[in-house]
């Protein structure tokens, strides 16, 4: 059986601190990785976020301008009673 020698210490368990350093540097180490992955992502984002948002927009303004000419004057009317 192997017995350590004298001036061996057995290992300690990282401390939380040690913990949250090696963390953070594996998080910035990941963002800088795929920082190259957001040139290529902002196409995307525009042809499938944007422009959809925007085509949804132009779509919803003359429904709402005509659901204004509906609700409106019935509602100013009732307000002009009260």
């Amino acid at each position: 059986m192997a017995t350590p020698h004298d001036g061996a210490h057995t290992p300690q368990p990282p401390t939380f601190g040690e913990m949250l350093e090696d963390t953070i540097n594996l998080t910035v180490g990941l963002g800088i990785g795929l920082l190259p992955m957001l040139v290529l992502a902002v196409p995307g984002i525009t042809l499938f976020v944007v422009l959809p948002a925007l085509l949804l927009l132009a779509l919803a303004l003359p429904l709402a301008a005509i659901g204004a000419v509906i609700v409106l004057p019935p509602y100013l009317l009732a307000r002009w009673l009260a």
